[in-house]
């Protein structure tokens, strides 16, 4: 294989290395209801943490806590997608369309 070839898969294989670390620990969280239903996402868009609040609990509304979960879980990993693209290009150097083109990390 040529030197350079392998140079530049070095490179790649570094690059790829400072972009995964990037995204894990990337930390993005967002709430619905105010304050009352919270979430953290790192920048794959997994969900590290949620967090609600007792007091919205009501059994006889399960339908509102469903869409205040919803809410904050959508609303942080687009949060984390945006962030994720801003991080790889800084790192990459080069501007670059969304990379998740909206679609789930």
């Amino acid at each position: 294989m040529d030197p350079n070839s392998d140079a530049i898969f070095s490179q790649l294989a570094e690059l790829q290395k400072k972009i995964r670390e990037k995204l894990q620990g990337l930390k993005v969280s967002s709430t619905a209801g105010g304050g009352m239903v919270k979430v953290e996402c790192d920048g794959y868009g997994n969900i590290l943490k949620l967090q609600i609040e007792p007091e919205v609990v009501d059994k006889k509304d399960v339908e509102l806590l469903e869409d205040l979960i919803k809410a904050a879980v959508n609303e942080a990993r687009s949060r984390s997608r945006k962030q994720a693209t801003e991080e790889m290009q800084k790192l990459i150097g080069i501007p670059f369309p969304d990379i998740m083109g909206g679609l789930p990390v």
